[in-house]
């Protein structure tokens, strides 16, 4: 796989290779959803990032770290999304519109 050069958010950027793990949450029970909570924290930790094709657990602040170009992606749903008509939950906790 060749690294993303472009995407603000690509969890590929700049990396030659991606590591994707599926978490099913939708069929799990809490002990489960409690276990994956905690190792998607260690994999931030470890310095990893998280795609944002999937469901998040881990604080929106600590994921934008990752993510030194994420203020460009910003400015860019601010110049083509002015009024958020394709605005949804994940965006406003991300990035608070």
């Amino acid at each position: 796989m060749c690294a993303d050069k472009e995407g603000y958010l690509s969890s590929s950027k700049g990396y030659g290779m991606v590591t994707t793990i599926d978490i099913p949450y939708q069929r799990m029970d809490q002990a489960e959803i409690d276990t994956f909570k905690a190792f998607e924290e260690k994999l931030i930790d470890l310095g990893c990032r998280l795609s944002f094709s999937r469901k998040f657990n881990a604080d929106p602040q600590k994921v934008l770290k990752a993510y030194p170009e994420y203020p460009k992606f910003v400015e860019a749903i601010k110049e083509l999304d002015p009024y958020n008509m394709f605005s949804n939950q994940m965006r406003r906790d991300f990035f608070g519109f």
